[in-house]
């Protein structure tokens, strides 16, 4: 006789969690019943309510009894004898999961279970962050099974946070599910059964069969747990008054640098030119003790149209960095922690240190100078080798996409994008700038013929019309209080870096990077 089955998240708990009260912690409201197998269901007693619309509406149907809601929640703890010992796994049920202790789980249990059962070609729905940009949260689905290849995921740029899937049929689960933190799929109705089916499903999860199969998936994962996360913290907070060059400070978001008079941050009276963390030190009343200090100061971006403030964001959203903690590399970005992969860090790194610094001599940027500013005046300072292309937007593919050809264009086919040193959000979208443009010089005529009459406007000394075989370097200059040649970047831009460099290499476009040392005065 078939056994129903019922739909549940599974989590495994971590092995520091010795008794079962502690993953929902010291709630008030939640009652426990012993089910004898030495499991035990921790619930939240529900309450019947009025839904909001039917008062708004409908106030003369509010009274009605059976228009009410109600929501159960509840959280079934069992320990099971695996092979590693005593394990605890905890099923939730209706909205039980707002009962359980964010820091009590194992991080990615479910993907990492799921993702050793399924076939590649089974996948039906995945969500993924792209974290070498913006921090983008996309959820894809296809209409029928599909392998990982068919979704839009970058396998470099990406972190993978859930897939569902069909499982295979000589698997000990059926039908779809899910994996994430948890692992959401039928369970049988008969709670005899479970000991078993959770051991299998342990086995599945202490496997490392995933990796043949999706060998990136742990390239990067972001660091859910809340005693990694403040212990990681701390580490930054001592950096920070230790004066590392291993965390810094820098805008978050892209901006318009040609609007902005500069960045107030409370408790300084002047504007400052950047976000450091110099004068950030500067701003506390008190010495920097927690973190706490970052995440509760507001740095807003000032317009020099109006005065007014333009974008504001927490301290700690400027924070980035990398460092090591327990053998293990994290970076935060964006003021959020993120654990990556050895082999992967120590390859990009190669990457960039392989990636060639031009040779060439620029002028500095003095402070106060906007990136437009700047632009001008490398153009000025060769103005028969260089045109100034700043600014210059090409209507491209209708509607109202622009497209820059480049900010300095050299008369033997370098085209120079430069970037005031921010965070990789905005360091990436200077790098992907510069791949769209050089592919639309390889590839689109009309672009060309367009980005042509620009040119020869901005400088007629310039011999010829744009051809495919125009771009021969590309080149990334970064301004920069760094006294350095090569450029200081957050992890994550390179990793955006050595995917572009690929495709602009692969198209037959030299790159290199360039410091642009910003001077004091």
């Amino acid at each position: 006789v078939a056994v129903a089955k019922v739909k549940t998240s599974i989590y495994l708990l971590k092995p520091g969690i010795k008794h079962p009260e502690e993953c929902v912690g010291p709630k008030k409201d939640v009652s426990r019943y012993e089910t004898g197998d030495g499991g035990i269901v921790f619930y939240r007693q529900s309450v019947e309510r009025t839904p909001q619309w039917l008062t708004s509406f409908f106030p003369g149907l509010a009274e009605l009894d059976e228009l009410k809601t109600t929501s159960a929640s509840a959280i079934y703890v069992l320990p099971v004898d695996t092979e590693d010992g005593i394990r605890r796994f905890a099923l939730s049920f209706g909205y039980g999961r707002t009962l359980l202790d964010d820091s009590c789980y194992v991080e990615r249990f479910g993907l990492k279970t799921l993702l050793n059962i399924i076939e590649d070609g089974s996948i039906r729905k995945i969500t993924r962050t792209t974290i070498a940009g913006n921090a983008l949260k996309t959820a894809e689905q296809l209409p029928k099974r599909s392998p990982i290849g068919d979704f839009g995921i970058d396998i470099e740029r990406d972190l993978l946070n859930g897939v569902t899937a069909a499982l295979p049929e000589d698997s000990p689960l059926s039908g779809n599910a899910s994996g994430s933190d948890a692992l959401s799929v039928g369970v049988p109705s008969d709670l005899k059964l479970l000991p078993d089916l959770l051991k299998t499903i342990y086995g599945c999860y202490t496997s490392d069969g995933y990796k043949a199969k999706f060998p990136w998936v742990d390239n990067i994962a972001a660091v859910k747990s809340r005693a990694t996360v403040e212990k990681l913290n701390e580490l930054a907070v001592n950096k920070i008054t230790e004066h590392s060059p291993d965390v810094w400070m820098a805008v978050p978001d892209i901006v318009e640098w040609e609007h902005i008079a500069g960045f107030k941050i409370p408790g300084l009276q002047e504007l400052c030119q950047d976000i450091v963390i110099d004068d950030f030190l500067a701003s506390l009343a008190n010495p920097l003790e927690e973190f706490d200090q970052l995440k509760s100061k507001k740095i807003a971006a000032i317009s020099s149209d109006n005065g007014e403030a333009i974008a504001s964001w927490p301290a700690s959203r400027c924070l980035y960095g990398e460092m090591e903690s327990e053998g293990m590399k994290y970076c935060i970005n964006g003021g959020r922690w993120y654990q990556v992969e050895k082999n992967f860090a120590e390859r990009i790194e190669t990457a960039y240190q392989n990636c060639e610094v031009l040779g060439l001599s620029f002028p500095e940027c003095k402070e106060g100078m906007r990136e437009g500013d700047y632009n001008a005046a490398l153009a000025a300072s060769d103005k028969e080798r260089y045109a100034l292309m700043d600014a210059k937007n090409i209507p491209y593919g209708g509607g109202q996409s622009r497209i820059e050809l480049c900010d300095v264009l050299s008369e033997d086919g370098r085209f120079i994008h430069i970037k005031k040193y921010s965070g990789s959000a905005v360091l990436s979208h200077l790098f992907n700038q510069g791949y769209v443009s050089t592919m639309l010089v390889k590839s689109d005529a009309a672009f060309r013929d367009k980005a042509s009459k620009l040119l020869s406007e901005a400088n007629p000394s310039f011999a010829s019309a744009l051809g495919p075989e125009s771009v021969k370097e590309v080149v990334f200059g970064i301004i920069t209080k760094d006294n350095v040649d090569r450029p200081r970047l957050p992890f994550f831009s390179k990793v955006t870096l050595d995917a572009v460099r690929s495709n602009l290499l692969a198209m037959g476009a030299k790159v290199s990077v360039k410091a642009i040392h910003l001077s004091k005065g």
